[in-house]
């Protein structure tokens, strides 16, 4: 027998929609709040969220007729067609918030609008009314008090977890909200003590401060609409503005992965995605970037009314968010300098080192003392170098017998092809511009640590550099520019390469063949299911690996539509390293010279293909710190 269900019962169902947590009824109510034009939200536990919450605002209240009017479902003032769901300008407006929320607690509603003598009272208990509002004395405003909540549906509290587990949720959730509404003043209090504070001056940066300290607020950038590399068509659908975090604050998660769309914290794949496309080559792989964006979109191209909890949204144009969200990031990081620094807070002291690598003082043809003596001539003759330009070269002038018996020779070798490059017998002239890396200003190569990493000196700094990372990237960016000037190196092979695939790679294959063709690659059809590997890029080698192609076609069937194929270029990014020198090749000067000055042509030469730092440096005032030269 078919039977319609009770009030009560149809509201106990969508709760279990919409209250997933003590943060979801947290969430509600403060945007609800919002909505009210507050400027004031305080939100209060006591004794655990299951067993007191209070949520005050100071804004607009209710009118008497409207209170038992809002607590029945689908009742809301934010909406009044159909059409208006096409352009919602409120966080709130499904109207099935507040009569889930009285469901499963024991409710009190305490509100006043500001023109009115006296507020009212209201109270629900599991969704049957205690009696109709009643006149009491309250401030402008409202005040939601939820207490015992679940208490009807104790099943529900079995996948719930920890009080301190829960309350950490809700805070959470108030300091995403905080984040998109700087201007109104939050404050959490739990058991009488305060969890978070803004003032709500409209300084987003300043809750950044608030929320994730001070070592999060000073890797920060902050981006704008006029420092977008975004296409103009872009700008008048699509505002992208807020921080991202430096490489340095990468992250092993998506958990610092905020994102606001017109106001609404949201989780979008489609800018996850597209924020994480523009910090490749800046962040290595499996790390995630630290983001707080706010995303303004035509209220007609977006859909708010996807799911319950109005967290998950749609657009109607995904690849035009994507677009503009990758362009304004990439954008961003491209246009500041993005060196490591050494933390020398990491080194041990001079009895550690010792312990764990002692110094062999013999390997140098020196007593202690002679020893001591040359290191302090050279450090004087080189501080008084930096007064004079044009000085001959401390390292590499006539000191050749100094050089030879400290063991600091770097023989020739034919791992660089250095067309043109001459061997360094005076140093570059250091015309050293605080505003720009010193490094391209100028720097003196010292030699190779392990044969894997190059030393170079500037004024006021060391920089050590990476070889293989290094030359992994100036392989990749000669690869890139090659495709930009449509002038690809190719080479054909000797034996062709025979595939088979199964239907879904042969679809993927004929949707991106002139793709392929436009890398480099000729590949003919040979057969039903089969295909024939006739050229490769030079980059890729003689693509030994057939699994590499087969990678790329798999990533391409499972790309999302909004995504360029240009995924293609992060197989060829791991290939690219093949042919690159590798950690323990010996090279000479020129070599090394070589390899840094074309590694500084580079838009960004901070990051290889994967992400890894190709530099990291240490100033002279660290090294002093660390030498207690300065106290």
């Amino acid at each position: 027998m078919i039977k319609i269900l009770s009030e009560q019962v149809v509201n106990k169902i969508a709760a279990g929609e919409v209250i997933e947590r003590p943060y979801s009824i947290i969430k509600e109510l403060v945007e609800n709040s919002i909505d009210a034009w507050s400027t004031k939200i305080s939100i209060e536990i006591v004794g655990g969220p299951l067993n007191y919450m209070k949520v005050s605002d100071n804004g607009a209240g209710f009118e008497k007729s409207d209170i038992e009017i809002a607590f029945l479902r689908h009742a809301t003032s934010k909406i009044q067609s159909d059409e208006d769901l096409t352009s919602i300008d409120t966080l709130g407006f499904r109207g099935e918030a507040l009569a889930s929320i009285a469901a499963v607690s024991k409710l009190t509603l305490m509100t006043k609008t500001k023109d009115a003598d006296k507020g009212y009272r209201y109270e629900i208990e599991y969704g049957i009314r205690k009696s109709e509002p009643i006149e009491a004395p309250c401030s402008n405003g409202t005040t939601f008090v939820i207490e015992n909540l679940f208490a009807n549906v104790p099943v529900r509290k079995n996948f719930l977890n920890s009080d301190n587990t829960e309350i950490s949720k809700i805070c959470d959730i108030v300091e995403k909200i905080a984040l998109s509404h700087p201007n109104i003043s939050f404050r959490v209090l739990v058991d009488k003590k305060e969890r978070l504070t803004t003032s709500g001056n409209g300084k987003v940066d300043e809750i950044i401060y608030e929320i994730y300290g001070k070592d999060v607020y000073k890797n920060i950038i902050e981006t704008k609409e006029d420092e977008n590399k975004t296409e103009k068509k872009y700008d008048k659908i699509v505002k992208v503005r807020g921080y991202i975090g430096s490489p340095a604050l990468a992250r092993n998660n998506r958990s610092d992965e905020i994102c606001f769309v017109n106001g609404r914290y949201v989780k979008s794949d489609v800018i996850s995605l597209a924020v994480e496309e523009g910090y490749k080559n800046f962040l290595m792989q499996h790390k995630f970037p630290f983001f707080v964006l706010f995303i303004l979109v035509d209220k007609k191209g977006v859909d708010v009314n996807v799911h319950p909890k109005k967290e998950e949204i749609r657009f109607s144009n995904e690849k035009l968010i994507y677009e503009s969200v990758k362009n304004a990031v990439y954008g961003t990081l491209s246009g500041g300098t993005h060196v490591r620094q050494f933390d020398i807070s990491s080194l041990g002291s001079v009895n550690e080192i010792k312990k764990s690598q002692p110094l062999n003082i013999k390997q140098f043809p020196f007593t202690k003392e002679e020893l001591e003596e040359k290191i302090d001539e050279e450090l004087s003759k080189r501080e008084n170098s930096w007064e004079a330009k044009g000085s001959e070269n401390i390292l590499y002038d006539n000191k050749t017998e100094y050089l030879s018996k400290s063991g600091l020779v770097f023989p020739k070798s034919n791992v660089l092809k250095n067309p043109g490059a001459t061997v360094l017998d005076t140093y570059k002239e250091i015309s050293y511009d605080k505003n720009e890396n010193e490094l391209k200003s100028g720097y003196r190569i010292i030699g190779q640590v392990f044969n894997t990493y190059i030393l170079c000196e500037t004024k006021s700094s060391l920089y050590i550099i990476d070889q293989h990372a290094a030359h992994e990237k100036v392989n990749y960016e000669r690869f890139m520019k090659q495709i930009k000037n449509q002038k690809i190196e190719t080479m054909n092979l000797v034996n062709s390469i025979i595939l088979t695939l199964t239907n879904i790679q042969m679809d993927t294959f004929r949707k991106y063949k002139k793709y392929f063709t436009d890398l480099g690659f000729d590949i003919e059809e040979f057969g039903d299911r089969e295909i024939k590997i006739n050229s490769v890029p030079v980059v890729t080698g003689a693509l030994e690996n057939k699994e590499v192609f087969i990678e790329i076609l798999d990533d391409l069937t499972q790309m999302p539509n909004f995504k360029d194929p240009n995924i293609v270029l992060d197989k060829i990014a791991s290939i690219s390293c093949k042919s690159a020198i590798k950690g323990h090749d010996k090279l000479s000067i020129s070599e090394q010279e070589y390899l840094i000055d074309e590694l500084l042509t580079l838009d960004n030469p901070y990051n290889c293909p994967h992400g890894r730092p190709t530099i990291i440096t240490m100033s002279k005032y660290e090294m002093e710190k660390k030498f207690k030269r300065i106290v």
